[in-house]
């Protein structure tokens, strides 16, 4: 989704306005998306939850090419939409300084390529009221980020997951659409100790781990 996202910066951006245009057009071609922990419940109703051989959960949005989940107008069909679309055309990136992390922008978005919308700095350079919002949004977001990343890790680690890939028939024969995601193995984790489904209760963990195996029966929905 971002093509070209650069530091934001009063420098470079000081007459940058910002629109919030009710088009996604730019996740058109998205066949997945990163989710938080907090996420999970509303979107386990929508998307199948899936996992990567490492990091954060993730939705998916279609199986060959296109994210079904937004239409020929750009407009997005479902009632809950990712936070990692959401965020757009903001996003945190790295500093040349250990754990320091900047605001950045997708300066080719549509919603900057207007005369209209609001200023993200003022004449003096300060930033607006537009970018203390975006950087609690995304500091938030990122500090859930930072925790679904160490639950998913959990589940590696109690080596309960397993490969996957997902398959369409097509003129009698079946065909893989989509390969290289990871889900709970059902028998696996109903194996495990007292302790550790304890330990995953107080935690998290242990919402993640339903909530993704209640979301599976969404794969049927994924168009390929």
């Amino acid at each position: 989704m971002f093509q070209n996202a650069q530091p934001l910066s009063a420098e470079t951006h000081r007459n940058l306005r910002f629109r919030n245009l009710p088009d996604y057009s730019f996740a058109r071609d998205l066949l997945y998306a990163p989710i938080t922990y907090t996420e999970i419940l509303e979107a386990a109703k929508i998307y199948p939850i899936v996992f990567p051989k490492e990091g954060m959960p993730i939705v998916l949005l279609g199986a060959e090419g296109k994210n079904q989940f937004v239409d020929d107008n750009g407009q997005w069909t479902t009632r809950y939409m990712p936070a990692h679309v959401a965020r757009y055309p903001f996003i945190l990136g790295h500093t040349e300084r250990k754990g320091e992390m900047v605001v950045m922008v997708d300066v080719d978005a549509p919603h900057f390529k207007t005369d209209e919308g609001q200023r993200l700095f003022e004449e003096d350079g300060a930033p607006t009221q537009v970018v203390e919002q975006v950087k609690q949004f995304l500091g938030a977001y990122q500090e859930e980020s930072g925790k679904s990343q160490r639950l998913t890790a959990r589940l590696l680690e109690a080596g309960i997951l397993e490969e996957r890939a997902l398959q369409r028939k097509q003129g009698g024969e079946q065909r893989t659409v989509l390969r290289q995601f990871y889900v709970v193995n059902q028998e696996k984790f109903d194996a495990l100790p007292d302790e550790t489904i304890l330990a995953w209760r107080k935690d998290g963990t242990l919402r993640l781990v339903y909530a993704h195996l209640m979301s599976l029966s969404n794969l049927r929905q994924l168009k390929g």
